[in-house]
């Protein structure tokens, strides 16, 4: 009884499919890591672009910071930022020449 016990247990056929399946675990992983950090980077363009067109457009109404801001939203909008991630600074540091604009954006990691 003992004898076959031990034949059997150093028979290793059998052992690259525990292997394949560990490897698996760990691609995925990877895959999931490298999926997760590409859509952290395309959200980040996406929120510099939108930020740099509001900028764009709040700069031709400054000093006025109302239709500034309000220019500011609406391009960042018109660029995939909805209006409560948009944050306004007018005037910035005290001068009524610049503008500050912050765009946020949700990431879903997988």
């Amino acid at each position: 009884m003992m004898k076959n016990f031990y034949k059997k247990a150093k028979d290793e056929s059998g052992q690259a499919l525990v292997l394949y399946a560990a490897l698996f675990v760990v691609l995925m992983g990877f895959a999931a890591l490298v999926i997760d950090l590409g859509m952290a980077k395309i959200a980040e363009s996406t929120a510099q672009n939108a930020a740099d067109a509001a900028v764009m457009a709040a700069v031709e109404s400054l000093p006025d910071s109302t239709a500034a801001e309000n220019a500011a939203v609406v391009y960042a909008q018109l660029n995939g930022i909805e209006a409560s991630d948009v944050i306004v600074t007018t005037p910035y540091n005290g001068d009524a020449g610049m503008i500050e604009i912050v765009c946020k954006k949700q990431v879903n990691y997988t």
